[in-house]
């Protein structure tokens, strides 16, 4: 089973905020974020990107007094945009692979998505190996 991990390049933005601290009113923090995952970051009726994604990094930004602009961003391009250096940072559903560890910095998990099978009670299947063929 793939563990999916959610994950906030949080390490990365402290760095930066924190560098930043004395420019921060002329300083804006520019996110990637994918609005299409209810609930860590999607599009409410007024258009405005929300979720608890963007409650974690709104919170940083305001303890940091930096200004915060979101980008709406298919999840296919958030990587290209963070290599480009259109971004500062992602925060969106990211699932940590060696691949991507070989190219980008990783915060520590804010939230670990466990994937799970349901049966009926009265399902023979008691495992894994019970659902084999």
């Amino acid at each position: 089973m793939k563990k999916i991990i959610l994950t906030l390049a949080a390490s990365v933005a402290v760095l930066v905020l924190g560098s930043a601290a004395a420019q921060a009113q002329d300083r804006e923090l520019v996110v990637a974020s994918s609005a299409t995952y209810t609930p860590f970051a999607f599009e409410n009726k007024d258009k405005q990107i929300v979720g608890f994604d963007i409650d974690i990094v709104n919170a940083i930004a305001k303890q940091q007094h930096m200004k915060l602009r979101i980008v709406n961003t298919p999840f296919t391009s958030i990587f290209a945009s963070l290599n480009n250096g259109d971004v500062d940072f992602v925060i969106s559903g990211v699932t940590i692979n060696e691949k991507r560890k070989q190219s980008f910095d990783f915060s520590a998990p804010y939230f670990d998505a466990r994937q799970l099978i349901a049966v009926p009670k009265s399902s023979t299947v008691k495992s894994l190996k019970d659902l084999d063929g």
